[in-house]
């Protein structure tokens, strides 16, 4: 579950809350055009804390087009079997200077 992102000048900030027997990291990928009209990926992480929690740090550096334009940023915890915690992936369109609570 993602509770916060926010893309506020050339910082990309997320939270959320997944399993509290999660393990690892939840990954970031955020879609954009670069001038050229090229697609472009950014990439972040953020670590699962004991209680399930996670933060993408205090906000990310992105780049100058994804700071100034958004995209797409989809979020991803892929889960345990052994465990029995699913996977799950929320996509949303952020937009620059946008801050969200899905």
């Amino acid at each position: 579950m993602t509770e916060k992102i926010s893309l506020v000048g050339d910082r990309l900030s997320a939270q959320g809350r997944v399993s509290s027997r999660a393990e690892g990291v939840v990954r970031l990928r955020y879609s954009y055009l670069d001038e050229a009209g090229r697609p472009q990926v950014h990439l972040g992480r953020a670590r699962i804390q004991d209680d399930g929690d996670w933060v993408l740090g205090a906000g990310e550096t992105v780049p100058p087009q994804l700071a100034r334009c958004g995209g797409y940023l989809s979020i991803l915890f892929t889960g345990y079997f052994e465990r029995r915690i699913r996977g799950e992936m929320l996509a949303y369109e952020l937009n620059a200077g946008q801050t969200r609570r899905p």
